[in-house]
């Protein structure tokens, strides 16, 4: 094993022991990591093999300088594939399979219960392998929390850098992260000494140690059934979920989470893109200048930049992540805003025409609004709500410098903004507040959030999408959208209101992204959610984002029996109607 400078592997033969050093080798680990190699016998290594015999790997120093300058390269190179499919080993072991003794039924009578990720901290990952009960949670229509909630539970991904969002480090956080680690590393010695290594007692892992292993681990997992490697699956799975939880600072619970939506080497691209430095994007203020003007501009000042993609008109790529953008006297004559490409699709999804009355409900910072001002030419009104009394001067300061006169700033609790606005719009944009689980390279507090966090949340948002149907006119266009992962924020969410409202999802019109989830942990969602956008940064170049797109067709409210026996209704009349035909 590489962590502690020795190897102690079980049951790899001469041939498995050439396939693993030249695949490690691909990717950037030497043999300069390993002094000593063990193979099947008793204990925790079994029968030392002398250095001189072939099945050892060969210890070559003159590599060590040449690791240190390496860095990963797992997914240019052509030994990992990345695979999605239903293996056999996530069929038998993956958490899709975990279930609970706690049968509760939800109180929420508009849609069945769906099931969450087992949240117990107490936990072992080889727990997670073998465990097999019925795990139902009870899903509460009603939350507890004031109002005016937490900032962080808030947050929403557009320009947060602009108010020193992305400064913020919270100590207390990081002291606890460091006494995780210690306790994780204790924890982990010798779990493993029967089947794949043993840790060195005396030393602790370091994270190139980490690093190390990870890419091992993954190599191991693609070949135990090409190279007939007899080490169960699961063993090397539960293993990378520890290093998951204590190399990218993720709590264990939001780990196993995670591991619902991923497949295990998909999970560890998702973790490995969005713990790197992010790309810098501009949106272009077309009110005041054109994008290819502002590029050269930028190019002036030696800014390093890229025009966006054929969708999408007025964005901008900073190549250089080092670059103080917020700096630049352009930024203060209004020339461009900070925006990320992914929030540019809810508003473009929107087909703003010049005429429309148009609401953001959650709009600070305010880097939709002011896109819908924009496209519509300053004319007609957009409304911006938030509830947040300093985020909506933010929204105003926005306006101001990008030269914005038509636009209506409300300081409401989007929770109770019926009682305030008595018009109906034509489209409104909800980019509900979330748990950010999406954006965690600058919102790290995101890595420990908490399923019942996730849980409140997504209550929130159920009743704000409602809130935005009743303020839509028939026949209007809501366009939702987090920038979180969680199925309970985005497809739960979407299938609640598909159930309760007279409403229908609409295709997207910008083609990027997966599909929406149908199918979560053996509950199935209405067919329509596949209509939903899942976009991921490891996939599609993009900020993880969460968009769909519905249609109000009445204001009629609906029981599952009422909706149930309307949907009979229709498909009946469709019936009689092509037969007389």
């Amino acid at each position: 094993m590489i962590l502690g400078r020795k190897v102690y592997l079980n049951t790899l033969s001469k041939n498995n022991f050439d396939v693993i050093q030249k695949k490690l080798e691909d990717i950037g680990v030497y043999p300069s990591h390993m002094e000593e190699m063990f193979v099947k016998g008793t204990g925790a290594g079994g029968q030392k093999v002398n250095k001189t015999n072939n099945c050892a790997l060969n210890d070559n120093k003159n590599d060590e300088d040449e690791y240190k300058e390496k860095t990963l390269n797992l997914f240019d190179n052509d030994n990992f594939v990345l695979n999605n499919s239903d293996e056999e080993e996530y069929a038998s072991n993956s958490y899709d399979n975990i279930e609970d003794d706690d049968d509760e039924e939800e109180v929420d009578n508009d849609e069945e219960g769906l099931e969450d990720p087992p949240s117990s901290d107490n936990m072992s990952y080889d727990d997670l392998a073998s465990q097999h009960e019925d795990d139902k949670y009870n899903e509460e229509e009603t939350f507890n929390e004031d109002d005016n909630y937490n900032e962080e539970n808030k947050y929403n991904d557009d320009e947060g850098s602009d108010e020193g969002y992305m400064k913020k480090i919270d100590g207390k956080s990081l002291g606890l992260t460091k006494r995780m680690k210690k306790i994780y590393i204790n924890k982990k010695e010798n779990i493993y000494h029967n089947q794949i290594g043993v840790y060195k007692n005396d030393k602790l892992m370091k994270n190139e140690d980490i690093e190390d292993r990870m890419k091992y681990l993954l190599i191991l997992l693609n070949d135990t059934k090409k190279n007939n490697i007899k080490i169960e699956r699961s063993t090397i799975i539960n293993e990378l979920l520890f290093y998951y939880t204590y190399y990218y600072e993720y709590s264990k619970e939001m780990i196993k989470y995670l591991y619902y939506i991923f497949d295990i080497k998909e999970l560890y691209l998702f973790l490995e893109i969005n713990n790197m430095p992010k790309e810098i994007h501009l949106r272009t203020n077309t009110l005041k200048i054109t994008r290819n003007n502002l590029m050269k501009i930028l190019k002036n000042q030696n800014v390093s930049v890229q025009e966006g993609e054929s969708w999408n008109h007025v964005g901008i790529t900073i190549k250089d992540v080092n670059t103080n953008v917020g700096s630049l006297n352009e930024y203060l004559y209004g020339y461009y805003i900070i925006q990320s490409s992914s929030s540019l699709m809810p508003v473009l999804e929107l087909n703003i025409q010049e005429d429309d009355m148009v609401l953001d409900m959650c709009a600070a910072p305010g880097g939709k609004c002011t896109f819908m001002c924009t496209l519509k030419k300053n004319r007609g009104v957009v409304y911006a709500n938030d509830i947040n009394k300093l985020r909506c001067k933010a929204i105003e300061a926005h306006a101001s410098r990008m030269g914005i006169n038509n636009l209506i700033v409300t300081c409401i609790d989007a929770l109770k903004i019926q009682k305030h606005l008595t018009f109906q719009f034509d489209k409104i944009l909800l980019d509900a507040p979330c748990s950010g689980t999406g954006v965690v390279n600058k919102n790290k507090t995101a890595r420990r959030k908490t399923i019942k966090e996730i849980r409140d949340l997504a209550q929130k948002q159920k009743i704000l999408l409602n809130n935005a149907i009743n303020l839509l006119k028939n026949g209007g266009i809501v366009v939702y959208s987090t920038c979180s992962i969680s199925v309970e924020e985005n497809e739960q969410v979407i299938n609640y209101i598909l159930k309760k409202r007279d409403v229908n999802l609409l295709p997207t019109n910008i083609n990027i992204g997966d599909p929406g989830i149908t199918q979560y942990r053996k509950k199935q969602f209405s067919s329509k959610i596949s209509l939903c956008k899942r976009i991921y940064l490891h996939k599609h170049n993009h900020d993880n984002f969460f968009i769909a797109k519905l249609i109000k067709r009445s204001d009629a409210v609906f029981t599952n029996k009422d909706k149930n026996s309307n949907e009979k209704k229709k498909n009946k009349d469709k019936g009689k109607k092509k037969k007389k035909k």
